[in-house]
């Protein structure tokens, strides 16, 4: 006869943990599962858990499960820093354990889901078990790639000849046209075998290797991938393309715009250092702030950003722009006191 032991730790104040001894009805039966599928979604992936069980509202559960009903457990206050009166907080989930025959079988953790009334008094709670592996969903939560740590060390020259012959190991170019098809030996416009058909090397998307994005998420969560299929070059020499627009657009280093002169009343612009400052003083009862720029290019077709800074801190960007432009960058304006600004 196999016999099932629950220990619980709730006594969080403690200086050692104490494993709590849950009791259970002589003919309760606990169902155990192990589950991993689905590797398409990562939300579906599982650890260990348990059906729903019920156990006894004894004298002993009471005192583990205690106020488990007192809307105020989790709050702090000065003669109880930890929570009230050590209260069981069902809003959360308690490491614990599982024992058969005295034997481990299972670390994880205990969450209450109800408790169980009859004629007005409490006659069970009904309780659940989950594994100590937790969902890579929730792990990740709303992360991105793009907040990955060690990113940088992707970083190459973007020349010709590194794209070319795929001189970083860990991207590739794969030949696939932005706003043309590529053709090959056909002799039509789209021939890239020929000079004027020729694939523009900055016409293509770069690639990331899948294992390298997998080492940047182990290092991030503290994780570690296990299996063979990680050692297939079906794995490793998978890439993930990265085309977040339909052409890349190119910009050199950014430029501090040079203001050589200025209006002989426009006290606010300092032409040494290129500052535009705003010092409000005392504000009338309707006033009208407001400030812009007027940009006109040396070329019609070149593609171009500003960026405008407050304080070293960035304020507001007006991005692929070309041609002549009136940038209005901050307004502000009161009237019968209501203040809008944008």
């Amino acid at each position: 006869m196999q016999n099932v032991q629950l220990y619980i730790y709730v006594d969080d104040a403690e200086d050692v943990p104490v494993a709590h001894r849950i009791e259970l009805f002589n003919d309760e039966k606990i169902s155990v599962t192990s589950s991993i599928q689905n590797f398409n979604d990562i939300g579906k992936l599982f650890t260990d858990y348990s059906q729903s069980f019920t156990i006894p509202a004894s004298k002993h559960n009471n005192a583990i499960f205690r106020h488990w009903y007192e809307s105020s457990v989790g709050e702090t206050n000065d003669v109880n820093p930890q929570n009230v009166d050590g209260a069981f907080d069902h809003r959360i989930k308690y490491y614990g354990f599982i024992e058969i025959n005295t034997i481990p079988f299972r670390d994880g953790k205990f969450t209450m889901q109800k408790a169980n009334k009859k004629n007005g008094f409490i006659e069970s709670y009904t309780i659940n078990f989950v594994g100590n592996l937790v969902q890579l969903k929730d792990k990740f939560k709303e992360d991105k790639l793009n907040q990955l740590q060690g990113l940088d060390e992707l970083n190459f020259p973007y020349t010709v000849y590194n794209v070319i012959n795929n001189g970083y190991n860990n991207i590739k170019f794969p030949l696939i046209g932005s706003d043309r098809r590529y053709e090959f030996l056909t002799g039509t416009s789209s021939d890239i075998s020929t000079v004027t058909g020729a694939a523009d090397f900055r016409e293509l998307f770069p690639a990331v290797r899948v294992r390298k994005i997998f080492d940047y998420i182990e290092s991030k969560y503290g994780l570690t991938f296990e299996g063979e299929f990680l050692n297939y070059t079906m794995f490793t020499e998978l890439f993930l393309y990265c085309k977040n627009t339909e052409k890349f657009n190119f910009y050199g280093d950014a430029i501090l715009v040079n203001f050589s002169s200025k209006d002989g009343g426009f006290t606010q612009m300092d032409l040494p250092t290129d500052t535009l400052t705003f010092s409000f003083q005392q504000e009338p009862e309707a006033f009208r702030y407001e400030s812009w720029i007027k940009i006109t290019p040396t070329s019609s077709v070149i593609t171009y950003s500003v960026q405008i800074y407050d304080d070293g801190v960035l304020w507001n960007t007006f991005e692929n722009l070309t041609g002549y432009q009136d940038l209005s960058y901050f307004s502000l304006y009161r009237a019968d006191e209501n203040l809008v600004s944008g």
